[in-house]
């Protein structure tokens, strides 16, 4: 028994293995896609792109990220960002990673979001929200533009 188990298992990992390894695909913001790009200090850069859900007969029933993210841990201090496709995809966004922040904070995290507004003015977008800390008695309001990516 102990043979076989251990036959068994170095048949599957390599199996295991390799479908992990073609499941990985970058995020590419493609043309006519939204999508948010954020770029540190350090210059490493992200993607966020937003995922329309739909049922078996294609009806859309609903939106997700390309990858988790909270709204609190991709704008910080010198992070900048840029948006393409539609605004309101943008703001959809926004509000995406304002409810996975505050899914973190049911889950044991220390920080929710108490409002999220999104708005528009020139083709520059703004995301105003308040974060409630578990580390701070007042509320700190929060604002990160986004302009066009070019």
């Amino acid at each position: 028994m102990f043979k076989t188990m251990i036959i068994f298992s170095l048949l599957s990992a390599p199996v295991w293995a390799d479908e992990y390894d073609q499941q990985f695909e970058p995020t590419v913001c493609n043309e006519g896609e939204s999508c948010v790009v954020t770029t540190t200090v350090a210059n490493n850069q992200s993607i966020y792109k937003l995922i329309q859900i739909e049922d078996e007969t294609g009806q859309i029933v609903g939106a997700k990220l390309s990858a988790a993210s909270s709204i609190t841990d991709i704008f910080y201090e010198g992070v900048s960002a840029c948006y393409k496709g539609l605004i309101s995809d943008i703001c959809d966004i926004g509000e995406l990673m304002t409810g996975n922040t505050n899914v973190d904070y049911s889950q044991g995290g220390h920080t929710s979001i108490k409002s999220f507004h999104c708005y528009s003015i020139d083709n520059v977008i703004s995301f105003e929200y308040e974060v409630q800390s578990d580390y701070a008695d007042e509320l700190e309001i929060q604002k990160t533009k986004l302009s066009k990516c070019e």
